[in-house]
């Protein structure tokens, strides 16, 4: 868990080596835009800490998507994974918060030596990396917010996810706040995640019926 004090920290000491972020930022208002430095979210992954968390984790941007990759332990063994993440369509209101994405570039490197199991499946090519989303589509125990699957694309509801779906004050909040403003996009630059707002997309007095719902 990150502490309120540490993430501030870290964002001072950010911004004290990049001064031209709060100019990024400014201007990204004018454009509805919210733009998260990757350098944050690599401060982020640096802080997960565990006998089984992730080592080694790169953040690269890949425009408009980003690439993640990882050192992982899998039952022992330690691999290199990494994946290029593209978002093509986001829907988020009160009835859902749907992301539709795809994966690709997706590697899983184990070291020479290894008599993974899972090797033999990848150099045999039994096991399709370049299409995580089949993969995904036919497991057995499928989390209930995965919707759809197939190739490398894969959609996803949160509002699926028992977490929100189960939680009155968090589907209160969503409900005040998606007519207002909402999220149409993400892509990345060089050194940025911009995340491309829309507001009042379904109208002032569409918005305001709901706020009233809710109130």
């Amino acid at each position: 868990m990150i502490r309120p004090r540490q993430a501030l920290e870290g964002a001072v000491s950010y911004l004290a080596r990049n001064p031209e972020a709060l100019l990024h930022a400014a201007k990204n208002v004018t454009k509805l835009r919210i733009g998260v430095p990757l350098a944050a979210l690599r401060w982020l992954a640096a802080q997960v800490k565990g006998k089984k968390a992730p080592s080694d984790i790169v953040v690269e941007a890949v425009p408009p998507g980003v690439r993640v990759a990882c050192t992982v332990d899998i039952k022992g063994t330690p691999a290199r994974a990494g994946v290029t993440l593209f978002v093509d369509e986001v829907s988020l209101n009160s009835s859902e918060l749907r992301f539709a994405f795809r994966l690709t570039d997706v590697s899983v490197e184990l070291p020479k030596h290894s008599d993974s199991p899972l090797k033999a499946l990848l150099e045999s090519g039994s096991l399709d990396l370049s299409r995580p989303g089949d993969l995904l589509k036919f497991l057995s125990k499928r989390p209930p917010m995965v919707i759809d699957a197939e190739g490398d694309a894969i959609v996803i509801d949160l509002m699926k996810h028992p977490a929100i779906a189960k939680n009155p004050k968090a589907l209160a909040i969503i409900g005040m706040i998606t007519p207002f403003v909402t999220v149409k996009g993400v892509q990345t630059d060089s050194g940025h995640v911009d995340i491309l707002l829309s507001v009042l997309e379904q109208g002032l007095g569409t918005a305001l019926s709901g706020l009233n719902s809710h109130l």
